[in-house]
């Protein structure tokens, strides 16, 4: 089976869902993987060029990657819900059958899910295939009375969906699925008794933009930050110099890897990978001047922080944060999210020498969805992913 590249790659999202998804979905983790996609997507893909997937034709850089993996992987999996498992699996072996050894684009894969749910799927592949855009949601958990109300709207791209959500009760959860196909949805929650809280999409099943609250750090995200502080370490600089030098000369603290194509127009899959240069160059960043900073000017910026031990960790913490601990003879990067403002970061480096910190540097890409990461003589030592509510949760006043 072959891929009509003008008509966009349907194949990397398929590749994505049906393998590394469903390796994660296996272990009782399939939630965990969608969330991270939708983190990616929000941190490559919102605010630029987007493209939708008739467009993508292979990853390039990152931005794409979110795209034609991402996206298309949750795409897949919006799709299986929407049709359910039987329809959802008929349809893909349908178009396994119908064109393999042949080329086949997304309207095949349509047609192929519209005859195995005897369903009209145009506004489906419309919106999330020919269009860009995602929803973003908020809600409001009214009591009047009696009577208890869930509003939730739709800002940026209003789409036609399904919202899963979760209400939690004296008595136990109750799951319900809410159709979502304007600005605005009333639900009633009346008949359910001492209703706590309402999760909304607790398993990330609607592509959508994540709340601040669900965005937990990660070092990819720091690449995109602007308005970094750096703080220099209090003692040992001399540990730090490569780092220091490659923030002076704005440089990413990761190396943004590009592709021309995943799978050549031939078919041929490419096995060179392109270095994209030094990155974008880091803006409105400055380095920490060594006078007092008052919390308007801490909160204003993303910080980066040389050194586990450094003073100003306490002055940001009221508790001690939960640092990754670098090897005896190595580095270590920790991501938290600013206890002075929730959208930006705290990025804390550890280092024991200069020859460490060197060595990590082009490491740091590779990791770039985990929150802390250490290294020791150039190679991975430990990694951890950052933490972040599941879900928008949203309490009965």
């Amino acid at each position: 089976m072959f891929i009509d590249w003008k008509s966009g790659n349907w194949a990397e999202g398929a590749a994505i869902y049906f393998a590394d998804h469903a390796a994660m979905e296996a272990r009782g983790e399939g939630w965990r993987c969608r969330q991270r996609m939708m983190q990616g997507y929000r941190t490559w893909v919102l605010g630029e060029q987007e493209i939708p997937l008739t467009r993508f034709e292979g990853r390039e850089d990152r931005m794409t990657r979110s795209v034609g993996y991402g996206k298309g992987a949750l795409v897949y999996h919006m799709l299986r819900i929407e049709l359910g498992d039987e329809a959802f699996f008929n349809g893909i072996r349908t178009f396994m059958q119908q064109h393999h050894g042949a080329v086949a684009t997304w309207h095949h894969l349509q047609q192929s899910f519209e005859q195995a749910s005897s369903r009209n799927l145009d506004w489906f592949f419309r919106q999330w295939v020919q269009g860009v855009g995602l929803p973003s949601l908020t809600a409001t958990v009214e009591a009047r009375g009696d009577r208890q109300l869930l509003r939730i709207a739709q800002q940026g791209a209003v789409m036609n969906c399904t919202l899963p959500i979760v209400v939690r009760t004296a008595q136990g959860d109750k799951r319900m699925a809410i159709r979502l196909e304007g600005p605005l949805t009333e639900v009633s929650l009346d008949g359910l008794a001492e209703v706590r809280e309402v999760a909304l999409d607790p398993d990330y099943d609607l592509l959508r933009v994540l709340a601040s609250t669900e965005y937990g750090p990660s070092i990819e995200r720091l690449d995109r930050e602007q308005h970094l502080l750096i703080i220099p370490p209090r003692t040992r600089s001399a540990a730090y110099q490569p780092l220091i030098e490659r923030l002076k000369n704005k440089k990413p603290l990761t190396q943004q890897l590009e592709m021309p194509s995943d799978i050549g127009r031939q078919g041929r899959r490419e096995q060179s990978i392109h270095r994209k240069g030094t990155g974008t160059p880091l803006q409105g960043q400055r380095f920490w001047s060594g006078r007092r900073l008052n919390d308007q000017e801490l909160a204003a910026h993303t910080l980066v922080i040389m050194g586990n031990d450094h003073p100003i960790l306490r002055r940001l913490f009221s508790t001690p944060p939960t640092l990754l601990q670098r090897p005896p003879h190595g580095v270590s990067l920790t991501l938290l999210t600013h206890p002075l403002n929730p959208q930006r970061l705290v990025a804390v480096f550890d280092s024991s020498n200069a020859q460490e910190t060197a060595l990590s540097q082009d490491k740091l890409e590779n990791y770039g969805g985990n929150a802390a990461v250490s290294f020791k003589g150039g190679e991975l030592f430990e990694k951890r992913l950052g933490e972040a509510k599941r879900g928008m949760v949203y309490r009965m006043p």
